[in-house]
């Protein structure tokens, strides 16, 4: 297979590419903080579009079953390390295996359970590909799909049960298109049993758990179906999808700008009316890629995703089209569409990067251009070579933010010298445009507001807080303000963090009690009457949360919009 062949003095730009191009120029004069990062994710899928857009059928079809390959091996990788997870066996691997101290949550080394769960449905669909195109045996087949249906039941993901009714439609739609296509039949019938498995395994989890703990495994974890009826499903994305619609309301044309959206999610939170469901976390995105793209790239950004996704999908569903091959990629990407209308997988460059190859190497024709061969040979090196120089000069940079950014919370003479020492290594971090983003964030970590370079510690405060608005932002830019003799600025930071972080309360009351200056009297009281009305309450608590949050947030006066 030759991707960057030099071959010809003309290439074939796919509708993937094109948009990709397009998108990313439409970023480009509005960087994310000091570098356009997401402008370079883009740039590297547009060359990846442009490289695998020049394959003939046989090196799609090769490229393909590469890819199902990939995809199975990597999944069954993932499911090991979920049943150790599920075993309660990942604090034991020395770091090699994520865990959540004091649970057994099934999540992978994907650190989040909902797109493990849609990886190993990728590996149930490229198992049933690989069967049906005989590079399977019907027994490795099954076996394979029981152990990614019962770790998708573990994670505990309420998603899959969705993707098993996707699954089934667009097996039927395949099959009703082509009855006498014998490889479309086969793959139809294992996607058939992976979803029976699926259900089958949600349905009887428990019994499954007991039979399981019978024989001296330690298993009990919940599935996505013992999780349906979980009170408060949805209630605060249905509030982030209202809060994204508001800001694409008030900036419409091209939205606040990729990584925008999260200072104007925290502050819509305290002063926005909105119905509250306390949690104490960052939305950075509204768990809605349409809502997201709206509150950020406007009705021009949204248009062009769109419209780009419509012109490369809908060819999966033209006749003549339904192989199995084409099922196999259509069938991800509704797990990935279906996944990003509640979270947003398509922030992680692996998931964006399915994503561009299932758009890239659709039916949808596309353009002739006259652009050499060589000069494809040289971007598409030249952008891995970049890649790998930037993963490999990332090591030493990402060992040291992890090593330098918490500071050292004993009140020593020692522990005062290595906090000074690690701020600077921080400091001189911030300098290397890569990492500037990450460094800034831990140097906030050891601000201590006082008279001494006070106007650089605002600066950076207010600088850091506009694209990452967590607890230990808003109360030292809240204090930095209040010093600064901005009495009402510094009022609404607090209240953005006591809003949006109620279980930081205690904390940030103990952080406000360390000053006497009587510009902080104000601040101190709002804590310590948040904090108050949340111990009344329960504390933490979902009433306790909601107490807090309203001493300082407006007053509900809407519902939310959807």
């Amino acid at each position: 297979m030759s991707l960057l062949a030099d071959n010809g003095k003309t290439s074939n730009c796919r509708p993937a590419f094109v948009c990709l191009l397009l998108f990313s120029l439409l970023q480009l004069p509005r960087p994310q903080y000091n570098l356009p990062f997401s402008v370079l994710a883009l740039f590297l899928c547009g060359v990846v579009s442009l490289s695998l857009g020049q394959n003939d059928k046989a090196q799609r079809d090769r490229l393909i079953a590469c890819l199902a390959s990939l995809i199975l091996v990597t999944a069954l990788l993932q499911a090991m390390l979920g049943f150790v997870q599920a075993l309660g066996l990942a604090p034991q691997t020395y770091g090699w295996v994520l865990f959540t101290p004091g649970a057994s949550d099934v999540m992978g080394n994907f650190g989040q359970r909902n797109q493990l769960a849609q990886f190993l449905g990728w590996g149930a669909v490229s198992a049933a590909y690989l069967y049906a195109t005989g590079r399977m045996g019907r027994a490795a087949t099954g076996s394979a799909v029981l152990v990614l249906a019962l770790m998708m039941s573990w994670t505990g993901a309420r998603l899959p049960l969705a993707y098993g009714l996707g699954l089934a439609l667009l097996a039927w739609f395949w099959h009703r298109r082509v009855p006498q296509d014998e490889t479309v039949a086969r793959m139809a019938r294992v996607l058939a049993w992976s979803v029976l498995a699926l259900a089958l395994i949600q349905i009887f989890n428990q019994q499954i758990d007991s039979v399981l703990q019978a024989i001296g495994l330690p298993i009990h974890v919940q599935s996505g179906s013992d999780r349906l009826l979980d009170a408060g499903f949805g209630a605060r994305r249905r509030i982030e999808w209202s809060k994204a619609w508001e800001v694409f309301l008030q900036h419409p044309w091209f939205g606040v700008g990729l990584g925008g959206y999260a200072w104007h999610s925290a502050w819509l939170e305290a002063y926005g009316g909105w119905p509250k469901v306390p949690e104490s976390w960052l939305f950075t995105h509204s768990h809605n890629l349409i809502f997201q793209l709206l509150a950020e790239t406007g009705l021009v950004g949204t248009l062009l995703v769109v419209g780009g996704l419509l012109c490369c999908l809908l060819p999966y569903f033209r006749r003549g089209e339904q192989t199995v091959d084409n099922l196999l990629l259509i069938s991800i990407a509704m797990m990935l569409l279906g996944h990003s209308m509640f979270e947003y997988p398509l922030w992680y460059l692996p998931f964006l990067l399915m994503l561009v190859i299932i758009c890239t190497l659709s039916p949808a024709k596309g353009w002739t251009v006259q652009l050499s061969g060589r000069f494809r040979q040289v971007l598409g090196v030249s952008a891995g070579v970049l890649a790998l120089a930037y993963a490999a000069t990332g090591i030493l940079p990402y060992r040291q933010l992890i090593q330098n950014f918490t500071p050292r919370n004993e009140n020593t003479l020692q522990a005062s010298l290595d906090n000074a020492k690690r701020s600077l290594k921080l400091s001189e971090l911030s300098r290397n445009p890569l990492w500037s983003w990450e460094a800034d964030l831990g140097m906030v970590n050891y601000l201590q507001p006082d008279g001494i370079m006070r106007d650089l510690q605002l600066e950076l405060a207010e600088r850091v807080a506009r694209y990452q608005p967590f607890p230990t932002v808003l109360i030292k830019l809240s204090i930095l303000r209040a010093l600064n003799g901005q009495a009402e600025p510094a009022k609404q930071a607090l209240t953005m963090a006591i809003a949006n972080y109620p279980d930081y309360t205690p904390v940030f009351q103990h952080e406000l009690a360390r000053y006497r200056e009587p510009e902080l009297k104000p601040l101190q009281e709002m804590a310590s009457k948040a904090v108050k009305a949340g111990a009344a309450q329960g504390g933490a608590t979902e009433a306790g949360r909601l107490a807090a949050v309203m001493t300082v947030a407006a007053p509900a006066t809407r519902q939310p919009i959807f």
